[in-house]
């Protein structure tokens, strides 16, 4: 019986990671709001010891973008459809606009379809494979569009129900690792965190 069982398992598993697709993954994490905690840890050449931040962040398929580091210093940046604020500690907000910045918000915008897990827009950038040997997943991501081939080598992303991880790999030889925890999903966002988003 204890064999029939273990057997079942390893079947459902082997049929889950051959039955996995991007459209599938598309599915699973493409939700209306998702908000996380996150620890970034980015190593850079000839630095022994790698800057750790931490913050949390709320993605909106509706409004874009919101980032609140919070350690080692106050950084915010809120990344809409047409403009990016970005805010350290008390000082002056910095707003620049896609018209003038068309570069900046083509890398924001690929950065809002990560985490939207948005397939449509990252098959335009990058050659996609993934890994689903077991319940979780990998995405590794190869760039072959300027200028984000001229920037990075590849991006790594891995999860389960939600994205727990993103490696960015640069062409410079420096990584940056953003692991994320304590994952929520909704509807719709409350009032107060819509309010975060205004310009």
């Amino acid at each position: 019986m204890f064999k029939k069982i273990i057997l079942g398992l390893m079947i459902s598993i082997f049929s889950f990671s051959v039955a996995l697709t991007l459209e599938d993954l598309q599915q699973r994490l493409n939700h209306p709001v998702i908000s996380a905690d996150f620890v970034q840890k980015r190593s850079l050449q000839g630095m022994k010891k790698p800057i750790i931040s931490s913050g949390n962040f709320i993605v909106s398929t509706e409004k874009g973008l919101y980032w609140s580091q919070i350690s080692p210093f106050k950084l915010t940046m809120v990344l809409t459809k047409d403009k990016l604020l970005q805010q350290i500690e008390k000082g002056q907000p910095e707003i620049l606009t896609a018209k003038r910045n068309p570069q900046i918000f083509q890398f924001n915008q690929l950065l809002s379809s990560l985490f939207s897990m948005n397939i449509e827009e990252m098959n335009e950038y990058f050659e996609i494979d993934l890994n689903t040997k077991t319940s979780d997943w990998t995405l590794i991501l190869h760039p072959k569009k300027e200028p984000i081939n001229k920037i990075f080598k590849k991006i790594i992303l891995q999860g389960h129900d939600f994205i727990n991880s993103v490696e960015l790999l640069d062409q410079q030889g420096d990584s940056t690792l953003i692991q994320f925890s304590h994952h929520q999903k909704s509807d719709v966002l409350s009032i107060e965190d819509s309010q975060k988003f205004n310009l």
